[in-house]
């Protein structure tokens, strides 16, 4: 991940965002529905 083209630096920030908030986000929704 050295290299950086000008044009895929924001889609790779959001992807690995997602990758990284996407299950806590799912875990969180799933554990709150099943506690209440």
């Amino acid at each position: 991940m050295a290299r950086r083209r000008s044009g895929d630096g924001p889609v790779m920030n959001f992807i690995y965002l997602v990758g990284i908030f996407g299950p806590m986000i799912l875990l969180a929704f799933l554990f709150g529905r099943h506690l209440l």
